[in-house]
């Protein structure tokens, strides 16, 4: 986190604001349902 620019930070979130979406990554649905199963495993401990 301390690399993020504030100007690029302004920058992003500006473009937001404007209804882009900056730096989207798209991800194949077969690595999508992996990854959504791993992420609810590892967040499902915090409970």
């Amino acid at each position: 986190m301390y690399m993020i620019h504030p100007a690029y930070l302004m920058d992003v979130l500006e473009r937001i604001i404007d209804g882009e979406k900056p730096n989207q990554v798209t991800v194949p649905e077969e690595i999508q349902q992996g990854s959504l199963l791993a992420l609810n495993r590892m967040l499902s401990i915090l409970k």
